[in-house]
């Protein structure tokens, strides 16, 4: 499985910033939903096995390895983001 999440430059402190906005204060009560203070990371939502740095700044659409993981589980993400609907406040 793959996760994606931003990473924004911060002008004043040099750096760039990890921003993990994947649950949102609906799902508080469910799961954990990070807050961003504008002056460092948040946590990103899935604990990740490896972190690989690709840097995308132009959207060209779905690569073939997110088509085949739609394919292979595109019933789950289905259901799973029914579920998130169903306990969002």
């Amino acid at each position: 499985m793959s996760h994606v999440y931003l990473e924004v430059y911060n002008k004043k402190q040099e750096k760039w910033m990890i921003v993990d906005a994947t649950w949102d204060k609906g799902l508080a009560p469910k799961l954990p939903v990070s807050e961003w203070d504008g002056k460092g990371d948040t946590a990103i939502a899935v604990k990740p096995i490896e972190i690989l740095k690709e840097r995308i700044d132009k959207y060209d659409g779905l690569s073939e390895a997110q088509r085949t993981e739609l394919k292979v589980n595109g019933q789950f993400f289905e259901a799973f983001n029914k579920w998130l609907e169903s306990i969002r406040i």
